[in-house]
């Protein structure tokens, strides 16, 4: 997944994602804890936002 597809996905700004994994600046502590559980139940996110699953072709 893109980083655009990641920002749309989980309505998190582009701009702050790239700063975040180009070191520029670390991501606040809700935004961390939104990040871990993205990552540890990324549908469920998806679900919880009404979002389609990017790349899945739902």
């Amino acid at each position: 997944m893109s980083q655009a597809q990641f920002a749309e996905a989980y309505q998190i700004g582009k701009r702050a994602i790239q700063e975040w994994e180009q070191g520029g600046r670390q991501p606040d502590s809700a935004a961390r804890a939104y990040l871990t559980v993205i990552a540890k139940e990324p549908l469920v996110v998806l679900r919880a936002l009404g979002g389609k699953q990017v790349g899945s072709g739902g």
